[in-house]
């Protein structure tokens, strides 16, 4: 299993290079599930078809109950999934660091977060003789 995860690892490491050089772009799309209880929650999805295989990568929500507080809180990981042609799950990858880096970098291109830092701060917009 060791072998799997620096696969997994590459796979990410991977995923984020196309992502940021613009060789794969994601789509946000409706979760092609839905947890099973009220502990678990999706939150933003995205999809892209990459060498033949639909691959999804989500944000998992769920509730964690701290036993020294007797409260509950609410956690978050990102998973990594391939997908079969009817958009059910075959694999889900083990979780690595990179999940979170590359998850972040798709919401940040999505949001078009710098299109709208340059419309704020009028980057973009000067003249260059300014």
């Amino acid at each position: 299993m060791e072998l799997l995860q620096e696969q997994v690892e590459k796979l990410v490491a991977k995923l984020i290079t196309d992502t940021k050089s613009g060789k794969i772009v994601w789509s946000r799309r409706e979760p092609r599930w839905s947890p099973l209880g009220l502990d678990e929650r999706i939150g933003a999805w995205y999809e892209i078809e990459y060498y033949g295989r639909n691959i999804a990568v989500y944000e998992l929500d769920y509730t964690v109950f701290d036993p020294e507080r007797e409260t509950t809180h609410w956690d978050s990981r990102i998973v990594l999934v391939i997908l079969n042609s009817m958009g059910f799950l075959d694999y889900q990858f083990s979780p690595t660091s990179g999940l979170f880096e590359l998850f972040r970098y798709i919401q940040y291109v999505d949001s078009d977060v710098e299109g709208f830092l340059n419309s704020v701060l009028g980057e973009g917009n000067k003249k260059k003789d300014e």
